[in-house]
């Protein structure tokens, strides 16, 4: 199978040439990295285009400056639309790949017919350095390797499927595509809402990727409980693009659903929408309440995150 990386970056160049190295570094190197600038002020194109002479890489990557600044994710699905891999891997421009990244993540789509998985994260800071806090802080992010087959509920219950830390089918983007587009959340949900919907979607538990949190960074709000409790803002679009996934996997795929879920669904919507409301008017009594109720597709751990954000604020 042929494999593409698309990287997208902005303003990045105090990280991106670690970034870089450890893309060209892999055990099992990519067919074609595609990297899509979008407009950066800084000196991330001057970067970029030295590094890639500097260790010939013209023949397998490529990098433009797109036209105008397009957003994110707008830049990602662009990049993976340019490219021409049977399997795909988005990447940030601050992080970090272990090594042996793609050749793992590569086997547990062949294994298993997969239409898509991701492997776990270490959390570093601006300097490198690992933080305990992290999105992986109740997870053995030291595992063994194992494979677990997810359901709609996992999904649906976890956060959002860390675009950092994927690898799909390019089967999947046109799809992709229009589900982002159309009910407005980040390239990475959709990915792991078809792939459950479809019953091939997989974890790989080790942690492959040491993604970098810091104050510039898309995803920063994906820190520990601490840190997540810090905006309210960040609290609040985690619980919106909650809502549009639930919404998504309902207006899309209903009639893959079974009549129980399809009520878990709903009654996870009306859960998100009342969690929201608490946030805006800093009362933690609802949010407790919630903890005894049971959905298997709401995640408790961002409950307690918002309890600890009302607590702090009051």
């Amino acid at each position: 199978m042929k494999i593409s990386v698309i990287v997208s970056t902005y303003n990045g160049s105090k990280y991106i040439v670690e970034q870089l190295d450890s893309i060209r570094t892999q055990t099992r190197p990519a067919d074609e990295v595609i990297i899509s600038d979008d407009r950066s002020s800084d000196e991330t194109p001057a970067i970029v285009t030295d590094y890639i002479a500097k260790y010939s890489l013209q023949d397998k990557w490529t990098f433009a400056v797109n036209p105008e600044n397009k957003g994110f994710i707008k830049n990602f699905l662009d990049g993976a639309k340019r490219s021409a891999g049977d399997l795909i891997l988005f990447c940030d421009q601050d992080d970090v790949w272990e090594n042996e990244k793609i050749a793992e993540l590569e086997k547990v789509i062949v294994d298993n017919d997969a239409d898509a998985a991701y492997c776990l994260l270490t959390t570093i800071d601006s300097d490198g350095n690992f933080v305990q806090d992290g999105p992986n802080r109740f997870k053995k992010v030291r595992g063994k390797g194992e494979v677990t087959k997810l359901t709609i509920e996992d999904r649906m219950r976890s956060g959002r499927s860390s675009g950092l830390a994927l690898i799909l089918k390019r089967d999947l983007l046109g799809e992709v595509e229009k589900i982002s587009t159309k009910y407005e959340i980040p390239h990475d949900l959709p990915v792991g809402l078809i792939a459950t919907v479809n019953g091939k979607y997989y974890q790989l538990n080790k942690a492959l990727v040491r993604h970098r949190v810091h104050t510039n960074n898309v995803s920063s709000f994906e820190t520990g409980i601490m840190d997540s409790s810090k905006s309210l803002n960040r609290q609040i679009d985690s619980r919106i693009f909650k809502i549009r996934e639930l919404k998504a996997l309902l207006g899309e795929y209903s009639d893959k659903l079974t009549d129980k879920q399809r009520e878990e669904a709903q009654k996870a919507i009306s859960m998100h929408e009342s969690a929201i409301e608490s946030l805006k008017n800093r009362k933690a009594g609802k949010l407790i309440g919630s903890l005894f109720k049971s959905n298997n597709m709401v995640n408790k751990l961002l409950t307690m995150r918002n309890i600890v954000y009302v607590i702090r604020k009051k």
